[in-house]
């Protein structure tokens, strides 16, 4: 999941969800492995959630990386389902 002030690839599609209590445009990226979105997002006052640790992500297909946190657990919600998770969040 990115926020959608990233760019969105040809190929993606977007979803509304909300992050506790800030409705977001996502894109979803079908392929990764856990679910990501940006600083903006997260600084905003309504969002923020405790970090739990630092991280380093690989990105698929070379050696980049980006230094970011997971933290949480946030009320995520898409339709009518909520869901306590903690989210990665990264320098996008």
């Amino acid at each position: 999941m990115y926020y959608s002030g990233t760019a969105v690839p040809p190929t993606g599609f977007t979803v509304g969800l909300g992050v506790q209590g800030a409705l977001l445009e996502a894109v979803v990226d079908t392929g990764a492995e856990v679910s990501v979105f940006c600083e903006q997002v997260y600084d905003q006052p309504k969002v923020k959630a405790p970090i739990k640790r630092h991280v380093k992500m690989m990105q698929a297909g070379d050696d980049a990386c980006l230094r970011g946190l997971v933290a949480g657990p946030f009320d995520v919600w898409v339709k009518r389902r909520t869901h306590s998770i903690d989210l990665y969040v990264a320098p996008l």
